[in-house]
């Protein structure tokens, strides 16, 4: 089943999702700075944190949606997570 996003659903996506990737950058730059001098933090720990942080963000966010929405979501993040690397990649 497709969702039915309206035009300003799907301005206002574009628009929190930047402000929120903005903010994220400030905020976790602030954050991790002390963790970049720890000798117990490796780089790949300090990655797969952030990454962890994120996803349980996601799932928050989530559980406030109703099932049909969420599971569809859920659904599609395998394809978007592929399709952002690729973009990043290249």
């Amino acid at each position: 089943m497709t969702m039915a996003l309206t035009d300003q659903d799907i301005e206002a996506i574009a628009i929190v999702s930047q402000a929120m990737s903005s903010g994220f950058i400030l905020a976790g730059a602030t954050i991790m700075a002390p963790f970049a001098s720890d000798p117990k933090i490796s780089p790949l720990g300090m990655l797969l944190g952030v990454a962890q942080s994120h996803i349980d963000g996601l799932a928050s966010a989530l559980a406030t949606l109703e099932p049909t929405t969420r599971d569809n979501l859920i659904a599609s993040v395998p394809a978007q997570l592929k399709a952002i690397i690729e973009r990043a990649g290249s």
